[in-house]
């Protein structure tokens, strides 16, 4: 056989197979390098066996030999969550986020830029009641078809007509008011148009409803009542007429288009928009 090589470890510690293992007595008769090397293995193992092993500290093993009675003390999840400086970080940044999407959220409720109107029902029905058939306007100045076209240019509804055959027979207006009285000899509507959105408290007491298709408020009763906003103009309407000729009128006077309310996403997203403007503005 040829030399041991890496079998000297394996023969000194007595793991070669027989067979082998007496090949490697025979070759070791004759080959000086290979009992060289079986000597220093041998040497060697002989001063690992002196050496010994690390002595182990009395303390530790008396430790060890409770370990089987000892009661494990689980640190509650939220003393170390107190404890966890990245914890209380994530903590104060999510706070932080949730305030700014609460003022997101607030500032990016509808806002149109324009006063708030509450009509006076109450007088506009009282001159509707009285013997004069024209609107309530004490500081108005009549208004004669030039003005009528004039207004309708400019955004005041003076039509001639409405609903086919209510005619237009009093006009007047002052200085944030436009009332027009129409009749047919039978039927009389008032109608009265103030810059401005109108005020949801000064509806209270009328009913949401739908008429021709478009949002309104309703105080049903003779005279009926409705009034709504669009176009930057609150609409009043005071009159015994009835729903057909009613519809017909908001058919063609500005409506509001009935819409649902923006989203939570979108108010937020309004809001951030609003933000970044007055960042922008102040930059």
């Amino acid at each position: 056989m040829g030399h041991l090589d890496d079998d000297v470890a394996a023969y000194v510690d007595g793991q070669l197979p027989e067979s082998a293992a007496l090949a490697a007595r025979r070759h070791l008769e004759v080959c000086e390098p290979c009992r060289w090397a079986v000597a220093q293995q041998e040497a060697l193992k002989e001063r690992m066996r002196q050496a010994g092993g690390p002595a182990v500290p009395h303390t530790l093993m008396a430790s060890l030999a409770q370990l089987p009675d000892a009661r494990i003390e689980h640190e509650p999840w939220s003393s170390r969550l107190r404890r966890s400086r990245t914890a209380r970080v994530s903590v104060g940044v999510l706070g932080s986020c949730v305030a700014l999407l609460a003022v997101a959220f607030a500032l990016g409720a509808p806002d149109d830029g324009v006063d708030e109107v509450s009509p006076p029902f109450e007088a506009y029905v009282a001159a509707f009641a009285g013997a004069s058939a024209t609107p309530v306007l004490a500081t108005g100045s009549p208004i004669d078809d030039v003005q009528a076209e004039r207004l309708t240019a400019e955004g005041w509804p003076c039509h001639h007509t409405l609903a086919g055959d209510l005619r237009r027979e009093h006009g007047s207006q002052d200085a944030s008011t436009v009332a027009l009285s129409y009749g047919n000899g039978t039927h009389r509507l008032d109608l009265y148009e103030q810059q401005g959105a109108l005020s949801e408290a000064a509806v209270r007491g009328f009913t949401r409803t739908t008429v021709a298709g478009s949002p309104v408020w309703m105080s049903a009763g003779r005279p009926t009542i409705l009034t709504w906003d669009a176009d930057g103009l609150v609409y009043t309407v005071v009159t015994d007429a009835g729903t057909d000729r009613i519809g017909r009128t908001l058919a063609e006077l500005p409506t509001p288009v009935a819409t649902d309310d923006p989203s939570v996403p979108e108010r937020v997203g309004d809001g951030f928009a609003r933000m970044a403007g007055w960042l922008s503005d102040a930059a």
